[in-house]
């Protein structure tokens, strides 16, 4: 039996590729060594489904990093591809695709791969017999995900409700890497007592609420901010409370609280880490502090439960209805349901920590014993295999 060509397109965030480019002229890198480079970053998803998926023996796995655009043009270069300038990335998306031929096209990055762009795939390369797409942050949005054949979604509502809908969906819910803990440094003692780490993106349904609880946090306990969408250490103007014009509309505006968790923030703000080092900094704290996107209400979905468990962290979450689905409440993980509690919580265990790391074992034990990204993966081949017959 041939293998299963499987093509995925993800997105990596701008400042992950920027920063292996800022300092180094690449004038003359290959595509290869390039690519690896970005991948050695173990950003997202990194190349995980294609070693997991290939180590099963069914599939062989194409990964392209679809909105780097240095990486994408280099490889176009490589195999003499012209592409427009405005429409580089489906130009060149599209000559990859035709060079592969692929059974699957996992086209992850939803934010640059247009609806038109897959219906005229489908066409072009008859040997796609399946679209495969993600739904991460519960768009629900059918007609978003028209020309997709089969949705993959951490949220089970969000899956339910394509099902519903008469979409093929499947609940696929996040893992941990375990690789990850051969690349990092172990050390015994912890460098931050408690750290925060992710985006603050403040709107409707992003993280309000996040933005809320850390706003008191940063008052009343020490903590080591890194946060991503949000101004920094350094960047005084944007955020200070009197002399920024942000700050300002917010006074203006009445909107007191807002402004002031903007400065109170700021001041410890040392700005986002990801892959390697988001994981070495998750691992070198005791307590690490979650909070889920508002979008998710009810429902305990992102990928922070996993990591911070994964590297044997204290993980202090918001309480969700489904969080004992996963992990048992203050035994593998802390929950809070206020702002108070949560303050309550962290101050008994930085006063106790070595329940704090009684409660980080637990959560890595049930980690890398049941939600590993390679089960998840190899779990959710044998899926694909059916769905191409």
């Amino acid at each position: 039996m041939s293998k299963i060509k499987l093509f995925k397109a993800s997105p990596f965030y701008s400042d992950v590729f920027n920063s292996i480019t800022a300092e180094d002229n690449y004038s003359n890198i290959s595509y290869d060594s390039l690519y690896k480079r970005n991948m050695d970053t173990l950003f997202g998803w990194a190349d995980f489904w294609k070693m997991h998926l290939e180590d099963t023996g069914n599939f062989e796995v194409r990964e392209v990093i679809s909105n780097n655009m240095l990486l994408q043009k280099i490889w176009a270069k490589e195999h003499k591809v012209p592409f427009s300038r405005r429409s580089w990335c489906e130009d060149i998306l599209e000559a990859q695709l035709m060079e592969f031929q692929p059974d699957i096209f996992f086209a992850h990055d939803y934010s640059n791969i247009s609806s038109i762009f897959l219906k005229k795939i489908k066409k072009k390369i008859p040997s796609i017999k399946l679209v495969l797409g993600w739904d991460g942050l519960c768009y629900k949005d059918l007609k978003f995900y028209e020309s997709y054949d089969v949705l993959l979604t951490p949220v089970k509502s969000v899956s339910d409700f394509y099902k519903e809908a008469g979409k093929k969906a499947y609940f696929f819910p996040f893992g941990f890497e375990t690789s990850i803990l051969e690349k990092i440094e172990i050390k015994e003692n912890k460098k931050h007592i408690l750290t925060f780490s992710g985006s603050l993106i403040n709107r409707n349904n992003f993280h309000k609420t996040r933005i809320d609880l850390l706003g008191e946090l940063v008052k009343r306990t020490s903590i080591n901010v890194r946060a991503a969408s949000f101004p920094t250490k350094k960047q005084v103007l944007k955020w200070h409370p009197f002399l920024a014009p942000k700050q300002i509309l917010r006074l203006l505006s009445a909107r007191y609280r807002e402004r002031d968790n903007y400065w109170h923030i700021g001041k410890l703000n040392l700005g986002p880490v990801y892959g390697k080092d988001m994981y070495q900094e998750l691992y070198d704290s005791r307590l690490l502090l979650n909070s889920h996107i508002d979008v998710a209400q009810n429902s305990a979905a992102n990928i922070r439960l996993f990591e911070a468990t994964g590297l044997g962290t204290c993980l202090i979450t918001d309480y969700k209805d489904n969080i004992s689905d996963f992990f048992i409440p203050d035994q593998e993980v802390v929950t809070y349901k206020s702002v108070p509690e949560c303050i309550d919580k962290i101050e008994y265990l930085i006063d106790n920590p070595h329940i704090a790391d009684k409660i980080g074992k637990a959560g890595q034990e049930k980690t890398l014993g049941k939600y590993s990204l390679e089960n998840r993966i190899k779990s959710f081949s044998e899926i694909l295999i059916n769905l191409i017959g």
